[in-house]
């Protein structure tokens, strides 16, 4: 069965509606946030309850709305999209259902902060995107006969930040970056394994940031500023180790799926390990 779990939702403005008069986000990812639950609810309410209750890491993220916004204003004739993810076998599959048979597949409409979307018909040819994974799948990078890499490449594609108590720290030290997804994992019921503790300690004694091309964005959620970065880095050993560096590109490849980060719920975090060859700077 599916543990993981990526669907990208393409979206048209819907017709009809009179935007002039009102100022549109300038971030999308509490009314994402918002639809996520719905599109949830609409299949499992008890889940939807369950998770709006408050658990520290929930086995889902969104994006933040995707696209043109020229002049700050929705395109009429641009394509969206959203991207959500699921952790763990119970979100996989309302996401599934909603996207095959509920309130996610094509021709229905779908809002956010009071917009109305449509996602568009097959005849459109703008296809849905899905694709499921498993933990185990995951797993499997530790026994593959060759040895894993040297270097890993992140590329962090919505802004992303990490919490130490009241402080943001807007730079991805690779402990925080590793340590993150290393939380994510071992939260989730779904692993066949938890991943030791001691994954954080290399990350932070053996990794560096070799190469990195960032920039630093700034948001507001919930009026309270957020102050992130964007970009590649590129994280290099400094004391190559197979295991270890098995666990790290075990937990690079989760990052897909799990994000990176606080508010990852919320469309921050959004971030994917790179093939080799790239190159960060």
């Amino acid at each position: 069965m599916t543990d993981l779990l990526t669907l990208r939702i393409p979206l048209l403005l819907a017709p009809g509606q009179d935007l002039d008069s009102r100022p549109i986000p300038k971030w999308w990812g509490e009314a994402a946030h918002q639809l996520t639950i719905k599109v949830i609810a609409s299949r499992d309410e008890a889940l939807a309850r369950e998770l709006e209750a408050g658990k520290d890491k929930k086995p889902f993220t969104v994006s933040n709305l995707r696209g043109r916004f020229p002049a700050g204003k929705i395109d009429p004739a641009a394509v969206y999209r959203l991207r959500f993810t699921a952790l763990d076998q119970r979100v996989a599959a309302v996401f599934e259902a909603a996207r095959n048979e509920g309130v996610l597949c094509e021709g229905r409409e779908v809002e956010l902060d009071f917009i109305r979307f449509t996602i568009p018909e097959q005849e459109a040819h703008i296809p849905i995107e899905m694709q499921g994974g498993t933990y185990q799948s995951l797993m499997n990078v530790l026994f593959a006969p060759s040895p894993p890499p040297r270097s890993l490449t992140l590329d962090f594609f919505s802004p992303t930040m990490f919490k130490k108590g009241p402080q943001q720290v807007p730079f991805p030290m690779p402990e925080l970056v590793f340590g993150s997804l290393l939380d994510h994992w071992n939260a989730s019921p779904f692993t066949p394994t938890k991943l030791p503790e001691e994954a954080r300690t290399y990350a932070r004694e053996c990794l560096r940031a070799a190469r990195f091309r960032l920039d630093s964005r700034s948001l507001r959620m919930f009026g309270e500023p957020m102050r992130g970065f964007v970009g590649r880095v590129r994280f290099a050993t400094l004391n190559y180790d197979r295991y270890w560096m098995g666990l790290m590109t075990l937990l690079g490849q989760y990052a897909a799926f799990s994000g990176v980060g606080a508010k990852t719920t919320m469309g921050l975090g959004q971030c994917a390990l790179l093939p080799e060859a790239s190159d960060a700077a």
